[in-house]
Formats: structure tokens, C-alpha cells, sequence
């Protein structure tokens, strides 16, 4: 006897791929030019608008590539999270995909933490903390414009048969 009744778990795979591909090809972007800002020692006055522009020709456009490596596990599994409600023909919501976003890469940032200690020279709780405030700061920004350009595909729509 079979069945017949039985829907399939995952009905719309495409709709999560889009999802995975989307946090691909931004996040890490978004992470490394987010970081920069954040490091960048700001000196402000009547030439703020030069040096936001000089900030981000010198300083990020160079470390791209290199926060492609560095964000890309962070980002997968992020975007792999993010996409479980799209591939089962739900949408994407704001919320969900900040707080996914946020609860995946704060495990890998732990994670990195924990398997790079031993090789550390010396690391107070002052900068891992300082560490994981601007990554929260990052990863609300790549939840935000990820689910940003979700918005453009209709992935935050639920599916309509």
C-alpha cells in the first residue's frame, strides 16, 4: 500500500538554490566592506564624504577577495539555513534571516575562536568581545541586504499553487 497523500518535504528546490546563491555572492562582500568601516579610523570633518569613497577604493576593494575565503563558511551555511523556508514554498522574512544569519555565523565565529586559540599569542575576553560585537554588527547587515535582493526575486512571498 502506498501513500498517496504524501507531499514532498522540500517541493521548490529551486527557490532555496536561489536563496544559497544570493548569501554566496553578496555576503562575503557585504561582511568585508561592513568590517572595514568598522575598523577604519574615522578623522570626520568637512571631507567625510571623501574619505567614506577613499575607504572603500583603498581599504576594501583590496581585502575582497580575501573576505570571499575568509566569510565564505559563515555565509554557506547561513544561506543553507535561510533557505529551508523558501525551498518548502514559505518565504523569507526580514527577521528570520537576520536571526539565521546571526545564530549560524556566531557558531563558526565560535568555532574559530575555539581552534585558533592554541596558535594565538595572547587574547583577552576585551577583544573577543569587541570581535563578536562587530560581527553582529555584520552579520545584521548581511541578513538585511541578502533578504534585500530576496525581495527582488519574490522569495519573500510564500508560493501560490
Amino acid at each position: 500500500m502506498t501513500d498517496r497523500n504524501k507531499s514532498t518535504l522540500y517541493s521548490y528546490p529551486m527557490r532555496g538554490f536561489g536563496i544559497i546563491t544570493i548569501f554566496l555572492v553578496l555576503g562575503p562582500a557585504v561582511q568585508t566592506i561592513v568590517g572595514t568601516y568598522l575598523l577604519h579610523p574615522w578623522v570626520g570633518g568637512s571631507n567625510l564624504l571623501v574619505e567614506i569613497f577613499d575607504v572603500f577604493s583603498d581599504d576594501a576593494c583590496p581585502k575582497l577577495l580575501a573576505g570571499y575565503s575568509y566569510y565564505m563558511p559563515s555565509v554557506f551555511l547561513s544561506g543553507v539555513f535561510c533557505s529551508l523556508p523558501p525551498s518548502r514554498g514559505l518565504g523569507l522574512s526580514l527577521s528570520s534571516a537576520i536571526w539565521r544569519t546571526i545564530l549560524v555565523s556566531l557558531c563558526v565565529e565560535i568555532f574559530y575562536i575555539i581552534m585558533s586559540r592554541p596558535y594565538m599569542q595572547h587574547m583577552t575576553s576585551e577583544n573577543i568581545l569587541r570581535n563578536l560585537s562587530y560581527g553582529f554588527i555584520q552579520w545584521i547587515f548581511v541578513g538585511w541586504v541578502c533578504w534585500i535582493l530576496a525581495t527582488g526575486f519574490r522569495l519573500d512571498k510564500p508560493v501560490v499553487d
